[in-house]
């Protein structure tokens, strides 16, 4: 994502791509274990960006066992991530809109922002932190008045909900000893590439969940899921009907989820 001018979230390196393809063949073997052991096949769907994995999220906290301390650090840095993409999502709508900054100094508070990102998207370290001079030229940026008026709209400048929820956490989440609440992890957001693979135990019954990629792109790998599934659940949010598609601003996401449940789901099951 170079200079973080990108309308993905957080995207996946070389490396962690090939490891989520080897991760789905491994699950594409167990599914075939699954068909003698009696398991529940649960598979989530839905559009890019509609809640799929905070549902699993929610479903992991409320009847798992949660996220331990050591989950909760590693999530540091993924939420920092956030952060960052968010101060950079709001700058390039800010000249999608042909609006103009009133404070002169937050086009230098981005470059402090870009420049920071770069390295920090290359560090392996999860409890890396922010730096002091990052954190400055966000907390400046964010009081500039177009900033803070976008802000404010965030649904007509289709700024995320977590951007919005970080930046008003953004003291607490700057402290030296944070650790991200479960609240935190909910908000927090990394696109699923691929078939993702969850088991849980539920009122006695053993479930696997399997989340899959909702960008567009990533659709043609559900098919193979759908394989002995036992249910669908199928999400999408409803403050999205009037938002736009991230990968595609000329579709709007209620559009989009009519689209895949008609082409997709519809279809793989034989209702038409």
């Amino acid at each position: 994502m170079g200079a973080l001018c990108s309308s993905e979230t957080y995207m996946l390196d070389k490396e962690t791509y090939k490891k989520q393809v080897e991760h789905n063949k491994m699950i594409e073997h167990d599914l075939e274990k699954d068909r003698k052991l009696k398991i529940l096949k649960l598979l989530i769907l839905g559009p890019g960006e509609s809640g799929k994995s905070t549902t699993i999220k929610q479903i992991k906290i409320i009847h798992d066992t949660g996220y331990s301390t050591e989950e909760k650090m590693v999530r540091k840095h993924g939420i920092f991530m956030n952060i960052l993409e968010g101060i950079e999502e709001i700058h390039l709508a800010v000249g999608r809109e042909n609006m103009s900054y009133k404070n002169a100094l937050s086009f230098d508070h981005i470059h402090e922002v870009r420049m920071f990102t770069d390295n920090f998207k290359k560090a392996e370290d999860a409890e890396k932190t922010l730096g002091a001079e990052v954190i400055n030229a966000i907390q400046k940026y964010v009081k500039d008045e177009t900033v803070a008026m976008m802000l404010k709209e965030k649904t007509v400048y289709n700024i995320d909900d977590s951007t919005i929820y970080f930046l008003e956490h953004f003291s607490r989440i700057i402290h030296k000893d944070y650790l991200p609440t479960e609240e935190d992890i909910l908000k927090s957001r990394v696109p699923t590439s691929g078939v993702i693979q969850y088991k849980i135990m539920l009122k006695n019954f053993n479930f696997k969940i399997f989340d899959v990629g909702g960008q567009r792109a990533q659709r043609r790998k559900w098919l193979h899921v759908f394989d002995d599934v036992h249910a669908v659940l199928f999400i999408t949010s409803l403050s999205e009907y009037d938002q736009v598609l991230r990968e595609d601003a000329t579709v709007v996401v209620i559009d989009s989820v009519i689209d895949v449940v008609i082409q997709h789901t519809m279809q793989k099951v034989g209702i038409q």
